[in-house]
């Protein structure tokens, strides 16, 4: 059974990363885009049978800050960094331990910058580095439900609104993953 959920996962996945970004964008303030994707990331992580509680998330996105996006496209980008940064605490038992998880956002130039950082287990500089971390259907070994998307479909869906994704791990230390997008032009 878990073999075939895991299947309809990995098809569902495979979907999403085939369907073309819609060129619908429509101006969303970003502290509520932000606030969206960590709901869906943790009814995620409560999905996949962990409780998300003993992760601390603190937020820091201003307000005022405007981004032109396909909204939904933008939120499943956060939602699957955010996921991602969640598993960061999935010890051996199947459950996740105490961590931290900071979202920030600021202006750089005409574009904003996203910044998700975890305290959590990280990933090894041949994992974080490798020419492959983007390929889609890359599975993360320490993950057993990874069906290796979730990254490509960011960086994907970031790059159709003109913006960027990079990644920064250190094994035991945790990750910073940083988003960019370009800002709301007047």
């Amino acid at each position: 059974r878990s073999d075939l959920e895991f299947l309809e996962m990995a098809i569902q996945d495979m979907n999403t990363f085939t369907q073309p970004v819609p060129g619908d964008r429509h101006r969303e303030r970003l502290a509520v885009v932000v606030a969206d994707a960590l709901d869906l990331a943790r009814d995620n992580v409560r999905k996949a049978k962990l409780d998300p509680a003993p992760v601390t998330v603190q937020v820091d996105v201003p307000e005022s800050i405007v981004v032109e996006i396909a909204r939904h496209q933008i939120v499943m980008a956060l939602a699957n960094v955010l996921k991602n940064a969640f598993e960061a605490f999935v010890v051996s038992g199947g459950t996740l331990v105490e961590g931290r998880i900071e979202i920030t956002a600021a202006l750089a130039g005409a574009h904003v910058k996203i910044v998700v950082r975890d305290n959590g287990q990280g990933m090894s500089s041949e994992e974080a580095r490798g020419p492959l971390l983007l390929t889609p259907g890359r599975r993360n070994k320490t993950k057993k439900q990874s069906t290796g998307y979730g990254l490509p479909i960011a960086a994907r869906n970031l790059a159709a609104h003109g913006g960027t994704l990079a990644l920064e791990s250190q094994e035991d230390e945790g990750t910073a993953v940083t988003m960019t997008l370009p800002l709301v032009s007047n």
